[in-house]
């Protein structure tokens, strides 16, 4: 089961998700953030986070990283409901938070980079395209330059 994202609003306040990266995810996460006027890695792994939750998270099909590839500790804060679906992904795939946070950031890097960090969305997962959204996405889309 997926984290169920729907129902009374749960709190805001962001949980510290530690992991252990491939050094070449990381820099990753950092070039989207910057392509995308994100304020850092950390917001670059919260849209991916939630392009998974829409989405369903595929398992990678790459390999481990080896002994010579250079690993990052780092970490990142997650809204409850994103920490919630990160355990529940660990359970499922029977491995740690830095397996799943790496095959988070290995199918983004598959994906089209419109839909992971072109879209805004609710903590729902809904994809919010107008002002009818939820408040976070009524904020954000305010704030959208016009391209």
């Amino acid at each position: 089961q997926t984290a169920q994202l729907r129902g009374p609003a749960m709190p805001t306040a962001k949980e510290r998700l530690a992991v252990e990266l491939p050094a070449r995810q990381l820099l990753w996460l950092n070039d989207r953030a910057a392509a995308h006027e994100l304020s850092d890695a950390g917001k670059a792994f919260r849209c991916c986070v939630m392009f998974q939750i829409a989405a369903g998270l595929e398992r990678a099909t790459e390999t481990p990283p080896t002994t010579e590839e250079r690993v990052v500790a780092t970490s990142f804060e997650l809204a409850p409901e994103q920490h919630l679906w990160v355990r529940e992904q660990m359970l499922r795939v029977g491995g740690g938070a830095s397996q799943v946070a790496s095959e988070v950031c290995a199918s983004c890097m598959r994906a089209d980079a419109q839909h992971v960090f072109g879209v805004i969305r609710c903590k729902s997962g809904a994809v919010a395209e107008s002002d009818v959204a939820c408040e976070g996405a009524r904020a954000a889309l305010a704030k959208q330059r016009p391209r």
